[in-house]
């Protein structure tokens, strides 16, 4: 228990310092406004007003003062909240850390504390700084993003809970108004948390570790001019050419609003042009904002198919992968044969991770992925149109997240032809399966979407060997299979 005197508190009185000057003073202020007292008392309140700092986010050593008053721009700019009805002699006990306790209430989770945390919360922060305001945008973002934090660190949401950071919402940032985040008596904080917790039906944005950067979260320099280049986009009129510039000009724009996105039905609701017969091409457009240096595929996969084979044959345990690598065949149809190839492949990176499933008495159970469920959750082999539609509703019926996938209608692989990829109940047609998974590839990056954990390790290689991109998480096996494919390159 922290204990100290409060003979500060009334000198501060007398010099006219309450708790707005508190969240502002540097450490020479201590010094000055303590300079008739003795030396342990001037120690004591040092310590137990850096402490307190420390618990509101704004720690003592962060504030920069100056002739210009820019310390003040800075720390406007900063992560911080403001404490509701906090006298100075509070700065005696400030025990609390980022995560203080409520009686009945569990962990009391501060706003600076997501906002520290959230990669996301840049992109908020930058737009306040700009705008000294939130639209209901910028609002609909905060209130997923808080509601993403309890969730993803299994944080149980009280409504005491939502109300303190609500409170701490609108002292943060001073424009906002309750009004905005209480519609009713559990408001949309608590409402948000409610409803997406463990409720996810469409695709759901990436949950990056905290350790992990996301690719998308690169700042990106939204065009001054995007909105009246938006109001050109929903001209019926325009060309192929003048669309395709148009979509262009906004990309940056358009992938901050994604970053922020609550889910991707709210992103094609924005950007209706993704659900079009075509949208492939415009996901494609946004992949090369985000991966300029990014290498065409489909080349490094024909440069190495013939070695992964040589590898796979080598490397495989399983008895009918096996045999299946004996009747590959050079003169096979390209198609089945690197549909095969992709398929075996899952073979050697076989799941480590675990899921829960549901009985046919509603019990959940943990079960780990098996080959199957890596081979099917990205590529789905139907034998008939009403197979694959049985499929997806089977999967839309757990009520988990359909993150983009193949499939195919053929008896066999090797009689594979046209190939779909299915996102979100769009589905795009190719003939070339190497295509197909190309443009999944690039939805799963430009929608900032998490790979399915049935085959993660699967896309892993793919991320890191087709196009070279950094990886968040690092496998073994996918070293292995890198490695002797660059062995005997030069």
């Amino acid at each position: 228990m922290c204990d100290t005197k409060d003979t500060a508190s009334t000198e501060g009185l007398d010099q006219k310092v309450f708790v707005p000057q508190l969240k502002m003073m540097g450490r020479h202020h201590v010094r000055e406004l303590l300079e008739k007292y003795d030396v342990g008392t001037r120690i004591e309140f040092e310590h137990y007003l850096s402490l307190w700092r420390q618990s509101i986010g704004i720690p003592l050593n962060s504030y920069e003062t100056g002739p210009t008053g820019s310390g003040m721009t800075r720390q406007l700019a900063s992560t911080s909240i403001w404490v509701d009805n906090l006298e100075p002699s509070d700065i005696r006990s400030p025990c609390s850390s980022h995560h203080s306790t409520d009686a009945g209430s569990g962990a009391k989770v501060l706003l600076a504390t997501i906002l520290k945390d959230s990669p996301k919360a840049a992109l908020l922060m930058e737009y306040w700084e700009k705008n000294s305001k939130f639209e209901n945008e910028q609002r609909g973002a905060l209130i997923s993003l808080i509601a993403r934090y309890f969730e993803d660190n299994r944080i149980p949401m009280t409504m005491a809970a939502s109300y303190q950071l609500e409170r701490e919402i609108v002292e943060r940032f001073p424009t906002e108004k309750l009004e905005f985040y209480r519609t009713n008596k559990r408001g949309k904080l608590y409402n948000k948390w409610r409803n997406s917790n463990g409720r996810f039906n469409k695709a759901v944005l990436k949950k990056t570790e905290k350790t992990d950067t996301s690719r998308t979260d690169i700042a990106l320099d939204s065009e001054k001019d995007a909105e009246d280049i938006i109001r050109s986009l929903r001209n019926d009129d325009l060309s192929a050419e003048e669309l395709d510039r148009f979509w262009k000009a906004c990309g940056n724009y358009r992938l901050n609003q994604i970053r922020t996105a609550n889910s991707t039905a709210e992103i094609f609701k924005k950007w209706p042009q993704y659900k079009t017969p075509s949208g492939y091409r415009f996901i494609e457009f946004d992949f090369v904002i985000l991966n300029r240096d990014s290498k065409d595929p489909s080349s490094i996969w024909e440069a190495g198919a013939n070695k992964i084979i040589q590898f796979l044959a080598n490397s495989i345990k399983d008895k009918e992968l096996k045999t299946l690598i004996k009747s590959l065949d050079e003169d096979m149809e390209e198609n089945g044969r690197n549909a095969t190839i992709l398929w075996l492949l899952h073979g050697f990176f076989v799941p480590s991770n675990r899921g829960t499933q549901t009985d046919i008495n509603g019990k959940k159970k943990i079960t780990k992925y098996t080959i199957r469920d890596s081979q099917q959750y990205f590529l789905y082999l139907g034998k008939s149109a009403q197979q694959v539609e049985q499929w997806i509703e089977h999967r839309k019926s757990k009520g988990t997240a359909i993150q983009p996938f193949l499939f195919a209608i053929a008896e066999s692989l090797k009689e594979i032809g046209e190939v779909f990829v299915y996102f979100d109940d769009v589905k795009f047609k190719f003939y070339n399966i190497i295509r197909a998974m190309d443009i999944c590839f690039k939805i799963f990056h430009v929608f900032n979407l998490e790979y399915p954990n049935e085959c993660h390790m699967f896309w892993t290689f793919i991320e890191t060997y087709l196009y070279n991109v950094k990886s968040n998480k690092s496998y073994t096996k996918v070293y292995e299979l890198k490695d002797f494919l660059k062995s005997g390159e030069n």
